[in-house]
Parts: structure tokens; C-alpha cells; sequence
């Protein structure tokens, strides 16, 4: 099937690929030239659904052709624990399964995470990086949680068990996770409602 042509306002890098038989080609590839759809590109990649669906995306390739690529966590239907860091750790892992040891460093995983991640979204110059003037969307991490005594702290990070380390948590200023504990709900609160809701769901879903 032909994906057809990506809007503009969704795309403003260069062009890259061409959409040919649902699969992305890339500049070098036996048919590019003559793929029917031509377009500019920005990927989000979600490595647990990615796997779960048993395929690994080329970062490493994607990345030398100028795509931008951030990284996500799908949905729960998809993903069942929605851990950003644990993607991060994952998109590495895999990268270097296909290119090879150092394809794609753990520094190169965190950027894709958040500067580049701030980038396919179109919101780069709201945040993604701290800069004064940007939105303060701030993780801190307490480095005596992580694996390991010291190091490389990026690679401590994404390595050694970042969402274990949160401590916490700003969004565009406001604190939503203090000492790790969250500010906005009760998490037993909201595990009893999710309990009592389920077997309604299911049902529903006709999976009861």
C-alpha cells in the first residue's frame, strides 16, 4: 500500500525516504528512485512495540540519513510498563544488535529522548533542552539509586536503572513528583479504581 504524501506542516526536514509498498526506503536503496511517495521525515520510535511486533528499526541508518528520531512508549496494549528510560536503554541495546558495540551510545539514546524527541514533535524551541526562555521539564535523578558507584553518568542513566532513580519531576515549571512520591493523586487510590473498573472492561471488550 502506498502511504501517501506526509503534510508539510508535519515535516519540514529534508527529504530522505520514499514510501513504496508500505516499507521506507532510503537513498541507496534498490527502487528509491522509483518509490511513488517522496517524503520528508520525523520518526518516533517505540522500541518494546517495535520488538513485540518482531522487527528492529535501523537507528543507526535512519539517523545517518538526516531523520530525525525520537523516542517513544506506545500504549499499554503495547507496552506494559511505559518506562521511558527503559526504552532508552532498549533502543540502544538493539541498535548495537544490528550496527554494533558503540552504534549508538547511551548519550546518543538520551538526545534521542529528549532533544530529538523534543524535535519530531516540532516543540524545540519549547523544550527538550534547558535553556533559559524554554519550559523547565526537568527529571532529577538521585545518582545513589542507580547501578554502579560511579562512572559515566549518562551511561549510570540509561544503563542503570534511570526511572528507578526519579526523585523529581517538573512539568513546565510546576513539581508533579517530589522524593519520588507523586504530588497530584494517590497511587493506592488509583489502583483501587483501575480494579474496580476492569471487570466492566473486560466485559466490554468481550475478553471477560
Amino acid at each position: 500500500m502506498s502511504m501517501g504524501t506526509v503534510p508539510q506542516a508535519w515535516a519540514p526536514g529534508v527529504t530522505i525516504g520514499s514510501a513504496l509498498d508500505g516499507q521506507l526506503l532510503l537513498p541507496g536503496d534498490a527502487g528509491y528512485d522509483n518509490a511513488r511517495t517522496v517524503w520528508n521525515a520525523l520518526v518516533d520510535r517505540r522500541p518494546t512495540m517495535i520488538v513485540r511486533c518482531a522487527s528492529v528499526a535501523d537507528v543507526v541508518r535512519l539517523r545517518q540519513a538526516r531523520v530525525t528520531v525520537g523516542i517513544g512508549a506506545d500504549g499499554a496494549a503495547c507496552n506494559n510498563e511505559l518506562d521511558g528510560f527503559e526504552e532508552i536503554r532498549l533502543a540502544t541495546l538493539l541498535a548495537r544488535t544490528l550496527r554494533g558495540q558503540g552504534a549508538l551510545t547511551a548519550a546518543d539514546a538520551l538526545g534521542m529522548a529528549t532533544r530529538e524527541g523534543a524535535r519530531a514533535l516540532h516543540l524545540e524551541a519549547e523544550t527538550g533542552t534547558l535553556e533559559v526562555g524554554r519550559r523547565a521539564d526537568i527529571v532529577v535523578i538521585d545518582s545513589e539509586r542507580l547501578a554502579g558507584p560511579g562512572g559515566d553518568p549518562v551511561a549510570r542513566i540509561v544503563f542503570g536503572g534511570g526511572s528507578r532513580g526519579v526523585r523529581d519531576v517538573l512539568v513546565d515549571g510546576t513539581l508533579l513528583v517530589r522524593g519520588g512520591a507523586p504530588l497530584l493523586f494517590d497511587p493506592a487510590e488509583v489502583r483501587a479504581k483501575a480494579a474496580e473498573a476492569l471487570p466492566a472492561l473486560l466485559q466490554r471488550a468481550q475478553v471477560a
